[in-house]
């Protein structure tokens, strides 16, 4: 089980603050939402908790560790990353590139062992990519290579999923199906962190929600004590009204104000 903390984490480009003033706790079990209009600094703020980008002030722990003291092999046992855009330009087969994902519990000339293909077969089966494992990656539609990138990050084992957009390219049942992965992931005790567009999405999968606005985190807790018509009407600047799915999840419906 690991956890991420952020205290008063900040980062900037040539003076400009991406993120700011960031004090964030993503704990084993939770599935959360990270939300906000485009530019909010959500992906910044993944790519920080991943080691990716180093802050300009403040500090990312892992397991209560600062994540700068570790090895970039043991920040990719412990976290796995998945970007928005994915980009395979090699032939390798599914199978193969999703068996990248074992190399950091491999030595410099480690060999696959039983348990490396045992993970790979389970995350080409968690992904539902399984019947494309011989299929070469470059071959793959949008959708079919976000899966296969899902894929490879399950295959780390990691205890810390980030994903930036992950249903972005897949059609309505494997979005679906990814989310409801998701689900399951954290509770099984994972930390799952997902920037998410799709308000309705976020209402229904996640537990906790964090929501970002012009760099800095406007709200974060519960995902019922987040979701709040007023607050999301004036971060998103557009009129919401919420009803009621028929299992009880809340639905968000969206709208401009009319112009007199």
């Amino acid at each position: 089980m690991s956890e991420i903390v952020l205290e008063n984490v900040g980062y900037e480009i040539e003076g400009r603050w991406l993120v700011r003033n960031v004090n964030v706790s993503l704990k084993a079990g939770n599935f959360i939402s990270l939300i906000g209009p485009n530019g909010s600094g959500k992906t910044t703020l993944l790519r920080l908790m991943t080691g990716l980008l180093t802050p300009g002030e403040g500090e990312v722990k892992l397991n209560n560790k600062q994540l700068n003291e570790y090895t970039r092999r043991e920040i990719a046992q412990n976290i796995t990353f998945v970007p928005q855009d994915t980009h395979i330009d090699f032939a390798f087969t599914v199978k193969e590139v999703v068996t990248m994902g074992r190399h950091p519990h491999l030595g410099k000339f480690g060999r696959e062992t039983a348990k490396d293909r045992e993970a790979v077969n389970e995350a080409l089966e968690r992904a539902d990519v399984a019947d494309l494992s011989n299929r070469y990656a470059t071959e793959l539609s949008g959708g079919e290579r976000q899966r296969v990138i899902i894929a490879r990050s399950l295959a780390t084992e990691a205890d810390v999923l980030l994903l930036d957009e992950p249903t972005a390219n897949l059609d309505i049942a494997h979005a679906i199906d990814v989310l409801e992965l998701c689900r399951k992931l954290a509770n099984e005790g994972k930390t799952v962190c997902i920037a998410l567009h799709d308000i309705n999405a976020s209402a229904r999968y996640s537990n906790e929600v964090i929501l970002m606005n012009k760099g800095e985190i406007i709200s974060q807790g519960l995902t019922e004590n987040v979701l709040k018509e007023d607050t999301l009407n004036e971060v998103f600047q557009v009129c919401s009204d919420r009803t009621q799915s028929a299992d009880g999840k809340p639905i968000f419906t969206f709208y401009r104000a009319s112009k007199m």
